[in-house]
């Protein structure tokens, strides 16, 4: 199973508990394991009005202060930072992913990247029926390259509005590119549920982008 060449994991909700407590630990992992592609940027995507350098400075402070790290990753945590991004925007308006899309763009020749996004979304649930159809309407979802999407739980309340969150995804994204999931599933720290193998299974060529 080979991995895109290039990619860019767009992360809505980038300030919050969930980014800093259990993905950003765990993305230094993987960073630190050699398992991203060639070619990786991370892009954090909130309200806060951060730079691409006090993004990182704030992540820094907080990896630090609440002991999530080991030694080695330590050592290696500038370097991981050094990929990671910022682009301030409000999620819950749809004229902002514009700016998104321009960052994209902007940041692509530096990563070699033809269009290969993987979305994150650790906002609140409220805005799971929104996010789908802003990143359609403000052409993030444009061939070429693989379009992915990772939606955290609660994904509905009841069977009714699951099944409507599942016609709103379905409208946009190949079901094969969809991935709901619940980081505490069966698991002690969150750290190794987004590692091999289930990190090479959703960014997996073998299927049609």
């Amino acid at each position: 199973m080979s991995l895109p060449h290039s990619l860019f994991l767009v992360i809505f909700g980038a300030s919050g508990d969930l980014t800093r407590r259990k993905l950003m630990p765990a993305l230094i992992k993987i960073h630190n394991g050699k398992r991203f592609p060639e070619h990786f940027a991370i892009i954090g995507c909130a309200r806060t009005a951060y730079t691409d350098e006090t993004y990182r400075a704030y992540l820094k402070e907080e990896l630090i202060k609440f002991g999530f790290l080991t030694k080695e990753e330590m050592e290696t945590l500038d370097d991981f930072l050094s990929t990671v991004h910022y682009q301030s925007m409000d999620p819950a308006d749809e004229t902002t992913y514009f700016l998104l899309n321009d960052r994209l763009k902007e940041l692509s020749p530096q990563y070699e990247n033809n269009g290969n996004y993987l979305f994150y979304l650790a906002t609140p649930p409220l805005l799971y029926e929104l996010i789908p159809k802003c990143l359609h309407d403000a052409g993030l979802l444009k061939k070429p390259g693989l379009k992915r999407i990772i939606v955290e739980k609660p994904f509905g309340y009841d069977l009714a509005s699951a099944q409507k969150l599942n016609k709103i995804y379905a409208a946009y994204f190949k079901e094969e590119d969809i991935y709901r999931i619940d980081h505490f599933s069966g698991q002690g720290n969150g750290a190794e549920y987004y590692g091999d193998p289930f990190w090479k299974y959703y960014l997996r060529t073998d299927m049609e982008p």
